[in-house]
This record gives structure tokens, sequence and C-alpha cells, in this order.
């Protein structure tokens, strides 16, 4: 058969399926399916077989060869074939889930006037038409069915219905023109980020019984990077409303924003959790017609519990579950969740004795209080506890210690006798070794930890004060302020000076009477070295730089990992007289920088975003000098800008796995063809003693037709 009559000229911004329905349409065809069958583009006649065409850049290839389209419009290629098959769009990768691959939205009045469909339309995130401010119609009037592909031409529904002006009262397309204008600059990262809010917000006005339009919920998504604040006020409201007429606990209604995998969706979650906590919520009676697929991983998100305890909590059937005559497990009950979140949602004040479900759940001496344990014993009225962090989860809740009886109950860890006292656990280490607070026997507890008993623990509280805890209470340094309350009369309990304690500790009976205002006033004091404090003459004191345990809050990390950081050479260790470790701003600085940098992302974000495994992407880019990698001892970054090199490099040349996939061979292939001498690498990177070959992109589609 002869190519068409008509061949469409085509738009650099077109949409490949629309150019389809285009040059279908002008060459008097009744759809595209039809034309493409016609030429044997294509075997199959069933709907939506041109789909397969448009997303095969072999078989789009063919198509415009076959009716005579010169310049080509790119297709949306399938990348990689997985669970959420990854499509080529626009110079981005996304999701198919994301493009309107089936029933498209369009602008009546731009096609009547462009006489096209701009490819842009067919992201699931542009629900607007930004330049006559209207929304996209995604359904026919006349027969108030979805349009669809597969129809005679760009203005006509397979109804026959012409599709004239539709005079739609104009909308604000701000967000669309900024989600516009990321499609255009090739921002796939935030593109992915605002379709991954498009679907929690999805999720859920579902759950709630919500009626909302795709611009309503792409609005929204994009207002999370424009204007959060905003957002947060509007999930408050619909989530104390579903509270009182649904009985449903906040963290249920917000599960489909605990659960995603995207920081900034989990950071949307815990801000409205927080701004809620602040009021209190009233809940209304939970009625029965309340039910919603939940399944495993979310019941962990919005309980806040490991994969472990939600076992242990549906063994126990505390937790119900739906399933199937197989026995296996298919969803969790929605009314168990909300029960055990309302039971851990009480406005006890806690105390000294209460502690939290999270350690006491964890390892002691030996033993171990259950989850279940715990619950029942609240439950019952046999303990007293305090109410959860809204934005934790339950584990977060505070239970009575006495509650539990058992010697490995009374016992406290370091950092817990720490907590008591306001310190770091390290000086507590120090005043057992140096016997002002006594351990538990160790044959006792069976180990090299060091455990005290809690009333020991809240003596010792009572009676004695850290010049640590001192200085903190009245904002100044830890050494000064002791240095100060020596030469005031006071003799410490312990310290440097006395039993080579780590810091100075002093009677609370002691100081109780002294003015403390007046004490931090005292210029003239004598320092470590004999010398008197001269008020006017500044001198470099012991403690310069940042403390160790303030580097490891700051960069929300333990303690025993800062300190690798200064081994690894990362963190530099202020020099001081002390005995405890100052990390020099510089470093610190660096460091922090780093991993706080807009402008970079983690080793495992750029192979994820490019579908590569870690390894495989450092041998590839990385060992080969392509792009740098930044490692500040937490984490390896790569610069955005390095990402926008690679992505360049991939437009122009592949490697043979990529070859193999585009062609839909095998990835040996390439070697075959270059033994024939129809093909050779057109560029390749030297990684250590191995070569990695690239082939022209442009080249290997031609060789392989």
């Amino acid at each position: 058969m002869k190519k068409p009559l008509i061949r469409p000229i085509t738009y650099s911004d077109e949409s490949p399926i629309g150019l389809l329905l285009r040059a279908s349409e002008l060459n008097g065809w009744k759809s595209p399916n039809a034309f493409i069958s016609a030429y044997k583009v294509h075997s199959s006649v069933n709907t939506y077989s041109f789909l397969s065409v448009i997303t095969n850049k072999k078989h789009w290839g063919t198509t415009c060869r076959v009716f005579g389209i010169t310049n080509k419009v790119e297709c949306y290629e399938r990348m990689k074939v997985s669970r959420g098959s990854i499509y080529d769009f626009h110079g981005m990768q996304v999701p198919y889930r994301s493009l309107r691959m089936k029933e498209p939205s369009i602008c009546p009045d731009c096609i009547n006037n462009k006489r096209y469909l701009p490819c842009i339309w067919d992201h699931k995130l542009i629900t607007a038409c930004t330049t006559h401010n209207t929304k996209l119609v995604k359904t026919c009037p006349k027969c108030k069915e979805k349009i669809k592909w597969s129809r005679k031409g760009l203005s006509i529904c397979s109804c026959d219905h012409k599709f004239i002006s539709l005079k739609s009262r104009c909308i604000n397309t701000e967000v669309t023109q900024y989600i516009e204008g990321v499609i255009n600059k090739k921002d796939g990262f935030t593109l992915d980020l605002i379709f991954h809010f498009f679907e929690a917000f999805e999720l859920f006005f579902n759950n709630i019984n919500i009626s909302v339009d795709q611009h309503q919920l792409a609005t929204l998504a994009g207002e999370c990077l424009i204007d959060k604040q905003k957002v947060i006020s509007l999930l408050c409201k619909h989530v104390t409303k579903v509270a009182l007429s649904l009985g449903l606990h906040p963290r249920l209604t917000l599960f489909p924003f605990l659960r995603s995998s995207e920081s900034a969706i989990n950071e949307l979650s815990t801000a409205v959790l927080n701004k809620l906590s602040e009021s209190k919520v009233k809940l209304g009676k939970m009625p029965n017609t309340v039910n919603f697929r939940f399944n495993i991983l979310s019941a962990e998100k919005t309980l806040g519990v490991s994969t472990f305890l939600l076992k242990e909590l549906i063994s126990h059937s505390i937790i119900d579950v739906k399933q199937d005559n197989k026995n296996s497990l298919i969803e969790v009950t929605i009314s168990s969740v909300n029960n055990l979140l309302i039971l851990f949602s009480g406005t006890t004040k806690s105390s000294e004795l209460h502690k939290s479900i999270a350690s006491l759940t964890s390892k002691t001496i030996g033993k171990k209080i259950t989850l279940v344990s715990i619950i029942e014993k609240i439950e019952t009225n046999k303990t007293t506890f305090s109410g959860m962090d809204i934005s934790s989860g339950i584990l977060s809740a505070k239970v009575c210690i006495k509650s539990f009886e058992g010697k490995g109950y009374d016992a406290l860890t370091l950092i817990d006798v720490a907590k008591i006292c306001g310190v770091h656990s390290e000086s507590i280490r120090l005043a057992v070794r140096c016997g002002i607070l006594e351990r538990i026997d160790p044959v006792k507890t069976k180990g090299t930890n060091i455990y005290i008993e809690e009333k020991v623990a809240l003596n010792f509280n009572k009676k004695y004060i850290f010049a640590g805890k001192i200085a903190k209470e009245n904002n100044c340094s830890q050494s000064t302020i002791a240095l100060k309350l020596i030469a005031s009369g006071i003799t410490p309990a312990s310290g440097p000076k006395i039993d080579n304690g780590l810091t100075y500790i002093f009677k609370k009976s002691d100081i109780s009477t002294l003015n403390m205002n007046e004490v931090i006033r005292i210029e003239n004091y004598p320092t470590n070295a004999g010398r008197k404090k001269k008020a006017q003459k500044k001198e470099v004191t012991d403690e310069q730089g940042i403390p160790l345990y303030t580097v490891a809050h700051q960069l929300g990390i333990s303690i025993p990992k800062t300190a690798s950081l200064i081994k690894k050479g990362f963190l530099k260790e202020a020099g001081n007289k002390a005995r405890k470790k100052m990390i020099t701003n510089e470093s610190f600085e660096r460091v922090k920088n780093i991993q706080q940098d807009p402008s970079l992302v983690t080793l495992k974000q750029a192979s994820k975003y490019f579908h590569e495994d870690e390894k495989a992407f450092l041998r590839r880019w990385v060992n080969s000098q392509f792009i740098s990698l930044i490692d500040n001892g937490l984490n390896r970054y790569v610069s955005k800008k390095d990402l926008t090199k690679i992505k360049n490099h991939k437009k122009k040349y592949v490697t043979s796995k990529e070859a193999g996939i585009i062609t839909n061979t095998h990835r040996t292939h390439m070697l075959n063809l270059e033994k024939q001498n129809l093909i050779k690498p057109a560029k390749y990177l030297i990684s250590g003693k191995q070569k990695i070959n690239f082939y022209n992109r442009k080249q290997v589609l031609e060789v392989c037709k």
C-alpha cells in the first residue's frame, strides 16, 4: 500500500498519540487503530493497540517512515519493564500511571485554534489550560462518557459529537503554570515529588468520601511546594471534621501521607499532626460504614511500630485482620487500629517514674516488657500512662515503670540516668567510676553494660547537680560556672581536681543558698592555671569549638557515630585541655552544609533516578571520573548538575545493556554487531582497569531496524 496522501506537519511540542489521531483524521480513517492496521504498522486491531506503537522506539520509527513523517515527534518510550513501568516523557522518566495513555484531557478552544494536541496535556498533573484559564475537558458533554484516544478526530467524540468552545468559568491556573515550568525545565525530581503528593491526596480524599476533581488534586500537590502552610491548614480542617463525624483518629486519616516513601510527604503529615496536637481534637463515634483498603505497611506507619511488633499485636488479636479461604493475610481492619490509637491518646502528665514504651520494649537486664503486656495493663487500669506524641505514634506514650515487677524493670541504663540528671551519659559513666553513683553488681546483670537502680538514680538527682546542668540553666560556660562556684567557697563532691571525674558535681544543698546571678557576675577568680581571670582581657578558654554531643544532636546521629567521623577525618577535634571532646566549627559546618545542601542528592537517590544499581552507578559514572562524588562521612552525594550531565550523555549514548532494552535484544547483541563491523563504540569511559563502551543511540536504532 502506498503512503498516505496527506502527511501531517509535526510540531516540536506535539503529543505522539495526538499526531497519530491527527494523521488518521486527515486521511479520512474512522480511528487510529484502523489507520495503523490498514498500513500493517501493527498487526493487532484491538482497542488501544496503537499505544504499543508510541511506547516502542522501533515501532514508532517504522510508523513515521510509513506515513512519511520526516520531523519525528519523540515517542513515550518504555524504559523499564517492572512494577509501575517507567516511560520517557519530555526527557524525563515517569511512571506509567502518571500519563494519560488511555483517556486524554483536552481544551476545545486550543484544538480549534492550534489544530494539534500538545504533549504536556498527556501528563495527569496538567489539568488546566493556562492560555484560556479553564479546566481541561475529559468527558463528552453529550454522551457523558470519558473521551477516548481512539476516535474520529481531534475535536470529535466517539459518539460523533463535535467539541466546540465550552463557556467554562475562568479558574486560577498559577499552580498549573508552575508545574508546566517544572516539565519544561525537565526537573524530574520535582515532577516526581509533586505526583507523589497528588497520589497521596487522591487516596486521602477517597478514604473520607470527599469528591475532588483532578485539577483540585494537582493544585494541592503543587501548593505543597509553593505554599506549604496553606495546605497544612486545609488538611487540619479536614482531619478535624473527619475525627468528629467519622470518629477516625488523625493518624489514621493521614495514613496516605504517613506511609509514603518520600520524606517531604512524611514531613507534611508530621507538621499537620503537630499543629493538631496544639488543639484537642474531639473524636466522634466510629460508624460501621467506614471502610477502605488498609494493609500491613499502612498499619505499621499509622501506629508507628515495626513489622515485628505489628505481628505480635495481630497474633494476640489486638489488631484484627481479614483473611481469605486460603487463610492468607489480606487487610488490617480499620476499627482495631483506630481503637488502639484512641487508647494511647490519653492526656495524663508524665513524671520521672514514667518511661516511654519504646524504651520499655527494648531489652534491659535479660528481660523485655512486651507491647502486649503494656496494652493489657492499660486496658485493665493497672498502670498510669501519659498520651502518645501524636506525630510519633503509640511507642512515644509513657507508662509508669513501677507497674512492672521484676528486677529487670527498676534498673536504668546510663542514658536513662543521664536524661533524669540532664547531662551527657559519659558524665554518668565517670560518676559511677569515681564511686559517687552506685551501680548494680555486674555479677547480677551478667554483662558489661552498666545499670543503676531507679531509686539510687532518683536519690542521686535529688542530692547532686552537675556543673553542665547549672551552666545550661544559666546560659553560660560549664567550666566557667564551676570555677566561679569554687571561688565562692563551694567544694565540689566530685570533679577533675577532686577524684578525676569528667566534670564537677556539686551538692544541691550547698548551692541552694547562693544567688546565681551574683556568681555569674564574678570577674576575678582563679583559673585552672592558678591565675585570676581578668574581665577586660580576652583569653582563649579551655573549651574551644563545639561539644561532641551538640554536634551529634545537630547532625541527627548518635554520639559514637559522630566520634567515628573524627577517626575518618571528616570532623576535626579542637585543641583544648578539658577532657570533653570539642569539634572545630569549620569541620562541623562543612559536614552540616553538605548534609543540608539542596543542590545535592544522595548516591541512592541518584542511582534510583536512573534505575541503576548503586555499585553499577559508582563504577560507570564516578570511578570513571565522569562526575564527582561528595562524601561527608554520613552519606555520599551527587550534585544535581552532574545528574543533568549524565542525562544529556544518555540522550546521545547508551551502554550495551541499554541498547538491548531499547531494541528488545540482549546486551551481547552489540558485541556481535561489533564483530561484524556494523557498529563501533562512539565513546568510552575508563573505570579503573575496565573500559566502558557507549554506542550512539541513533546508530543503534538504525542498525537494529
